[in-house]
């Protein structure tokens, strides 16, 4: 799981960088705050994300040991709050660009620009 959250930490902060740059080349007043909100969201998205990973390296240190006999709920405990965040992350995935949807944003993106 580790392993998908630094990849997208380096993607969001790629996303703000460049909404910073589109901000300054922006014309209208309307499209400078929708760029603005885009790069509040990511920003705050980041933060959960820099959270999230910290639990999840101090999760992995530990190398909590599931037994499958204990039952779910016995082994769900185990992780503390790290199951309850990311549960509260897919819950919140109409609020919160989903992951996947800014990859291919940015994808685009840079298609884009090649083709310029």
């Amino acid at each position: 799981m580790i392993d998908a959250v630094i990849p997208l930490q380096g993607q969001i902060a790629g996303r703000i960088e460049q909404l910073e740059g589109d901000k300054a080349k922006a014309t209208s007043a309307s499209h400078r705050k929708k760029l603005q909100k885009e790069q509040d969201d990511l920003k705050k998205q980041q933060t959960e994300l820099l959270t999230f990973e910290e639990k999840l390296k101090h999760a992995a240190d530990q190398k909590i040991s599931l037994d499958l006999n204990d039952g779910v709920k016995v082994n769900y405990a185990k992780f503390g709050d790290l199951l309850a965040d990311s549960r509260r992350f897919a819950e919140r995935k109409r609020t919160i660009e989903p992951w996947m949807t800014l990859n291919a944003r940015i994808m685009k993106t840079d298609r884009t620009k090649r083709l310029l």
